[in-house]
């Protein structure tokens, strides 16, 4: 059991790091702005808890107002709360993000002098930082996140004219922020640069990064001897009944009619048959996927051998979950935000402000696991045979506890009561069966989220039609590279 995790002692630290917070911003507003602040009824932390709670999803402004003013039996306005909030300079949220960070560090005794594997990847959100009407801008944000202990490092707005930089923004990022000796950048195909490897390669920072296999640079990269390619392939299996595939006909096609393919006489490939026959073509049809990738990488074999750099590559994936956790419990995707100043300082507040969640909803997660003895993982006997289940925790979940006690939290009162009982009420764990395929886990490394490595409806409905049609019209020229590589059996 790690004793930093006990009751006392986060209320104590967490205490600490919020201690006379309102003055502390005062001071940073007054020195920032250059201005002499008054006391007025909405404080420093009314203004920051306005801003805390306006990145939930579903939340306005006014609603939030509404229930302060009625908590506190007052008459205030949005327009209030927007003004304080928008004198609080970016570098008080960035205090508060590195003392809960460095906090977290500290509770889960993190060597920063040891090497890490560090994901770096774009997303994209919608924004409208030029404050024009019913206008969206198709906005990158990177991020960067430490696999080695499963931490958020930043994640960093670039704006609606930066979309096709990710390679000039990452290499900037770089020249500016040290890493300890030895890490490992992970990185996809996004990445895949003769230019920026070479500059990789001559800087001395080690790499795993999926390589295109048509990239022009390919015959050049092959004959490098301090650089490896190494090549994957993953195979699986997949069911799908008639009555699926039938489905994605009747919505894909024609309303009055779609084409479809019967088995007995492959020759009408093209015959239309009417929209209310019933006739099964086939019960299920299985179709096995062969995935190949490529993995080009700098580390030395005797340290790294191939399923190592693969097992790493994998390990890519924990950035893209965290994309999903911002997008879901968060305003990230659609965030609105508008200033005179027509900049982005107010995304890069809301930025903060979703890590120093995350980070509280960590610290949470981790004092409710230290104090109820919960395994982590066990083996059960499950009709003779043994299997291995897994304690997930419900992060969603324990991120609306960070907001129940938010309050307290910023005004420096929490108490072990509070933290206690936040612990008992949001934080559970689901009991996962490994192996199977509910798992939340991407077994193909380069997969989006909504393949993880099965069941893919529509895609395995369009190989079982161009099977059938013996046409791959349809199919992108990425499926089509997988549809040349994979087995479909109908029965």
């Amino acid at each position: 059991m790690n004793t930093n995790f006990s009751y006392k002692n986060i209320v104590k630290e967490l205490n600490l790091i919020f201690k006379d917070l309102n003055n502390i911003i005062k001071k940073d507003v007054e020195l920032k702005n250059n201005i002499k602040t008054r006391e007025r009824e909405i404080t420093f932390i009314d203004a920051l808890l306005y801003k805390f709670s306006y990145s939930m999803p579903e939340t306005t402004k006014q609603q939030i107002v509404s229930s302060f003013n009625f908590d506190n039996d007052k008459l205030l306005t949005v327009s209030g709360f927007e003004y304080r909030e928008k004198t609080i300079p970016i570098s008080s949220y960035t205090v508060m993000y590195n003392k809960v960070y460095n906090l977290y560090k500290k509770l889960m005794k993190i060597d920063n002098n040891e090497p890490i594997i560090i994901a770096v990847d774009g997303t994209f959100n919608n924004i409208n930082s030029q404050n024009k009407k019913d206008n969206l801008e198709t906005c990158l944000n990177m991020g960067y996140y430490d696999v080695t202990n499963d931490l958020p490092l930043e994640i960093n707005i670039q704006g609606y004219k930066k979309k096709n930089n990710e390679l000039s923004i990452l290499k900037s990022y770089l020249k500016n922020n040290k890493f300890p000796k030895n890490s490992i950048l992970v990185l996809d195909r996004a990445y895949c640069s003769y230019e920026f490897i070479n500059y990789l390669v001559k800087t001395n920072l080690k790499f795993v990064i999926r390589f295109r296999n048509n990239c022009k640079n390919f015959d050049n990269v092959k004959q490098r001897k301090d650089l490896r390619i190494l090549k994957y392939f993953d195979e699986f299996n997949n069911i799908l009944p008639y009555d699926k595939y039938k489905k994605y006909i009747e919505k894909t096609n024609n309303k009055d009619k779609y084409k479809i393919t019967t088995l007995k006489n492959t020759k009408t490939e093209n015959k239309t048959e009417p929209k209310n026959k019933t006739e099964n073509i086939f019960k299920n049809a299985e179709i096995k996927i062969k995935y190949e990738y490529t993995l080009l990488t700098n580390l030395n074999i005797e340290n790294y051998n191939d399923e190592k750099i693969k097992e790493i590559y994998k390990k890519r994936w924990n950035i893209e979950i965290f994309f999903k956790l911002l997008k879901y419990n968060f305003k990230f995707e659609h965030l609105v935000e508008h200033n005179k100043e027509k900049n982005y300082d107010e995304y890069k507040k809301m930025y903060l402000v979703n890590l120093i969640i995350i980070y509280l909803s960590k610290i949470i997660e981790k004092t409710h696991l230290n104090n109820n003895n919960i395994k982590k993982d066990f083996t059960e006997h499950k009709k003779g045979k043994k299997v291995k289940y897994v304690y997930r925790p419900n992060k969603s979940n324990i991120i609306k506890g960070v907001y129940k006690i938010l309050k307290k939290t910023l005004n420096g009162n929490l108490d072990e009561k509070t933290l206690e009982k936040t612990c008992d009420a949001y934080v559970f764990y689901n009991k996962i069966e490994l192996g199977l395929h509910k798992e939340r886990k991407s077994k193909t490394p380069f997969l989006k989220w909504y393949v993880k490595g099965h069941s893919n409806r529509s895609l395995l409905c369009k190989f079982i039609e161009a099977f059938l049609k013996k046409d791959t019209e349809k199919l992108n020229k990425n499926n089509r590279v997988l549809y040349k590589n994979c087995i479909i059996k109908l029965s």
